[in-house]
């Protein structure tokens, strides 16, 4: 009987080695396919972070292009907007708004000198000079630029008037003094 039952035991010791092998060979065979699946879903994870970058790159490369036209579009404009104010202050000099401008312009300089020399240097209403009174004579237009522009350039519309005579005058007055 010994021989029996060492059979028996000997067949079920067999049996659970088997079952053992089989298990490891299982668990061997589970563990190649887990690291395949690994390998492709690092492979995957790879591939959309390379598509990811690559996406941000393209939309780097955009950015700076559509930056680089908001410049330029930028310059234009502000070159058109130079080319109109030259224009408009070309056109101002001969505005009678101009002012300052006016009066700052060669040909205003030049008429100025010759009204001078023609009526003198001694106020056309109040009489008064420079040297015997030490008024400041001003170059007056009789009829206003504000309300006639195209004379701004006659002589025949100027006279000479001490500096509280022309502004007591103002644009409200009209008088030809001379």
């Amino acid at each position: 009987m010994p021989s029996l039952l060492f059979r028996m035991l000997t067949s079920v010791v067999r049996g659970v080695r088997s079952f053992g092998s089989y298990e490891s060979t299982k668990n061997q065979v589970d563990t190649e396919e887990i690291a395949r699946e690994a390998e492709s879903l690092q492979s995957e994870r790879e591939v959309k972070a390379a598509e990811w970058r690559e996406e941000c790159f393209q939309a780097s490369i955009r950015r700076q292009i559509d930056l680089q036209n908001r410049k330029e579009a930028e310059e234009r404009r502000l070159s058109e907007l130079a080319l109109i104010q030259q224009a408009a202050n070309a056109a101002t000099e001969n505005s009678p708004d101009s002012g300052d401008i006016f009066y700052r312009s060669a040909r205003w300089r030049s008429l100025r000198y010759e009204a001078f020399r023609r009526y003198g240097r001694r106020c056309s209403l109040c009489g008064r000079t420079p040297n015997d009174n030490g008024v400041v004579l001003h170059v007056d237009h009789i009829k206003p630029r504000s309300r006639n522009p195209e004379l701004q350039w006659e002589i025949d519309n100027l006279q000479i008037l001490c500096e509280d005579c022309n502004l007591g005058k103002g644009a409200k007055d009209s008088t030809r003094w001379r």
